[in-house]
Parts: C-alpha cells; sequence; structure tokens
C-alpha cells in the first residue's frame, strides 16, 4: 500500500513538471526587437538560436543554423496590417551579432518547441524539463522495483 502511494506522488511530481501551453513572453522581459516590424507587446518566443530549430527555416531563403536573437511576436497580424496577407499571421526577426538579420510571417498557429533553447525572459533554465522528466521516470521504475522486491511476505508459521 505505502509502494503505490509512494509512486503516485512520484507520478503526480513528474507530471507537475510538464510545461502544458506557452505563456506570451511580455516585452519588457527581453532585449528589445531590433526592427520595428517586431515590436510588440508580447512574444511566444525571445531568446537566441537558429531558425533551424525553432522550425522557422522555411519561412525565408535565409541560412537557417546561423545563431542569432530571435523574437516571435504572440500578436497576430492581418489583412489590415499587410494587405497580401490570406490569412493572420505572427512576425518573426533575426539579430545576427553582425547586427544583419532577416524577418518573416509565421503562420499563426506556430508553438515553440519543446527542446527549443530557453526563453530569454526566464532565468531559471525554461528549456523544457526533458532532463528532470527523465530522472523522475527513472526514480518511478527504480521505485516501483523496489516495492515490488523489498515488500514483507507474510511469515509463515513453522511447524
Amino acid at each position: 500500500m505505502r509502494g503505490a502511494l509512494i509512486l503516485s506522488v512520484a507520478v503526480a511530481i513528474a507530471g507537475c513538471s510538464v510545461r502544458l501551453g506557452v505563456s506570451p513572453i511580455p516585452a519588457g522581459d527581453g532585449p528589445p526587437a531590433p526592427w520595428l516590424e517586431c515590436q510588440a507587446a508580447e512574444y511566444l518566443y525571445i531568446g537566441e538560436n537558429t531558425l533551424d530549430a525553432l522550425g522557422l527555416k522555411s519561412m525565408t531563403g535565409f541560412d537557417g543554423s546561423r545563431i542569432g536573437m530571435i523574437w516571435v511576436t504572440a500578436d497576430l497580424i492581418g489583412p489590415e496590417i499587410v494587405p497580401s496577407l490570406e490569412r493572420p499571421s505572427r512576425m518573426f526577426c533575426l539579430q545576427l551579432p553582425d547586427s544583419s538579420g532577416t524577418s518573416g510571417l509565421v503562420d499563426a498557429t506556430w508553438q515553440p518547441p519543446l527542446l527549443a533553447a530557453e526563453n530569454s525572459s526566464d532565468d531559471s533554465s525554461a528549456a523544457q524539463p526533458a532532463g528532470f522528466l527523465l530522472i523522475a521516470l527513472t526514480l518511478i521504475v527504480v521505485t516501483g522495483v523496489s516495492v515490488v522486491a523489498f515488500r514483507r511476505r507474510p511469515e509463515t508459521p513453522r511447524s
């Protein structure tokens, strides 16, 4: 019985560590976007990364393997701002260390990948908790095996 309780607590701890959804990052929590088209009140992503790692390379002909500062706006823009748009989109900007860069449109459904680099708005390792989940899973397995292997068996009377 105690083993089942321990196992339940371990599963609950692992479940609480999973980040559900993405909270917008207020503009003041990261470096300001360098170009007007990427200045916004909130962002889905602010951080140093590559376009390839965030799944944004297909949005531009730019070299997606170069590391730079990336901003992806949380607000959607539509045809009222960019008449050629067929559906609402987000803006992204990439600024390279030499101050060059690019910007483009991102599909409105885009979300940062689970293993993307940590957001610059959270210094407490906001990179997704993959390592922690692996440790939690290992603890769950070890706890389960220990409960089975070391449970007390009723003593049988010796005659």
